[in-house]
């Protein structure tokens, strides 16, 4: 553009979606191993996973097709741990089917 002072890269939509487009992400990492590290749930292994992949995404300035792997990865095996310590509950610890509401004065359907 005439009379721009930004340089043609700097105005460009791919850089900033390629600089800026992880850095959601990588806080996401961050909070999600912060939440599994404070509560006990997940491993100090797949914490510090965590930090790992946030950092990287976060330090990544390019784009590689791989890295379009990591997060998946990352997310498939939060899953896998989650569901394996959840099926670890004893059924003493667990809700019932249809466990009554919580909130006050709401009455189930049909009563």
């Amino acid at each position: 553009m005439p009379g721009s002072t930004l340089s043609p890269l700097a105005s460009s939509p791919s850089t900033e979606t390629l600089c800026c487009s992880s850095f959601p992400f990588a806080w996401r990492r961050f909070t999600t191993s912060a939440i599994g590290r404070g509560s006990g749930i997940l491993p100090r292994p797949f914490v510090w996973s965590g930090y790992a992949v946030g950092l990287f995404l976060l330090l990544s300035a390019g784009f590689e097709s791989w890295f379009a792997l990591v997060f998946p990865l990352w997310l498939l095996a939060l899953t896998g741990i989650l569901f394996i310590r959840a099926r670890r509950i004893p059924p003493e610890l667990r809700l019932p089917a249809h466990a009554p509401s919580l909130i006050a004065g709401h009455q189930p359907p049909g009563k």
